[in-house]
């Protein structure tokens, strides 16, 4: 379909940091995993500091 998918990790919580890393490594053979930060940049957008 041609989407490309982004998840913000650090707007993703989970209990733990264990948990949290290991949903976001499942997550990678779907998504890009950026910061909120880097997100404006693929929009073409300035970098949020």
């Amino acid at each position: 379909m041609g989407y490309e998918v982004t998840v913000a990790a650090d707007a993703c919580p989970t209990a733990t940091q264990q948990q949290h890393e290991a949903s976001l490594n499942a997550m990678r053979v779907l998504a890009g995993i950026k910061t909120v930060a880097e997100l404006p940049a693929d929009f073409g957008a300035a970098k949020v500091e």
